[in-house]
């Protein structure tokens, strides 16, 4: 069995107003066995940053809940960065990101990369 990467962009300069929280599409993730997500991008004029969490869901178009004892990507990030983490498993995956500063907008990019095991 073989691994193979992708790699999706989550947003390209998303502007996030103040105190604002922004939902990704969700992103099929049943195959996959290793998760980074990586903010290429952070302007603005936020000085608190923003926080990126997720949620998980069975179906692209169903509900998704963020999982009990999850914990964020990302917590204050204030500049560009990569994080590896480790999701609840589940079919599909969103991307919350919320600005924390209720005076300014955030404008983010972010790609998130993952493994899938290929036969």
């Amino acid at each position: 069995m073989g691994k193979m990467m992708s790699v999706a962009q989550i947003c390209t300069a998303q502007d996030i107003g103040e105190g604002a929280t922004w939902t990704s599409e969700p992103i099929m993730i049943e195959r996959a066995s290793s998760f980074s997500l990586m903010v290429t991008a952070l302007t603005g004029t936020t000085i608190d940053g923003i926080t990126v969490t997720y949620s998980i869901g069975t179906a692209p178009d169903g509900t998704f809940i963020v999982p009990a004892g999850a914990t964020a990507i990302f917590t204050a990030l204030k500049v560009a960065g990569v994080a590896s983490f480790t999701p609840v498993m589940a079919p599909f995956i969103k991307f919350i990101v919320q600005n924390l500063d209720a005076g300014d907008h955030v404008v983010p990019s972010i790609k998130f990369i993952w493994q899938e095991d290929v036969t």
